[in-house]
């Protein structure tokens, strides 16, 4: 039996922009992501950067929207910070594994 995905919209300000965010929306932008990084040639300066980066956010946003849809809010994710590691082990304890498909 499958859990239900809480998909409810919640606001987020930033800088005076106001924003509406879903589970969808996080993990739409998290497809965005790997698509920019993908699309990316490799470069042939010895530090280049931006893939690693485009590619890195999009895990970030991925493991943020699958813990949006288990009920943890906006505000509770930016707690979170950038780092991949407390967000991968909130959402393994929420029953993330590594067959979860893209």
């Amino acid at each position: 039996m499958h859990k239900k995905i809480d998909n409810k919209i919640e606001r987020i300000s930033i800088a005076g922009a106001t924003a509406r965010l879903s589970p969808l929306a996080l993990h739409k932008y998290a497809k965005d992501f790997l698509r920019a990084g993908i699309s990316l040639e490799a470069s042939c300066v010895p530090f280049w950067p931006v893939q690693y980066y485009l590619l890195a956010r999009a895990v970030e946003l991925a493991l943020k929207a699958f813990l949006s849809a288990n009920g943890i809010t906006l505000k509770e994710l930016a707690g979170y910070g950038h780092s991949l590691v407390k967000l991968l082990r909130a959402a393994e304890n929420r029953g993330i594994t590594a067959d979860v498909p893209y």
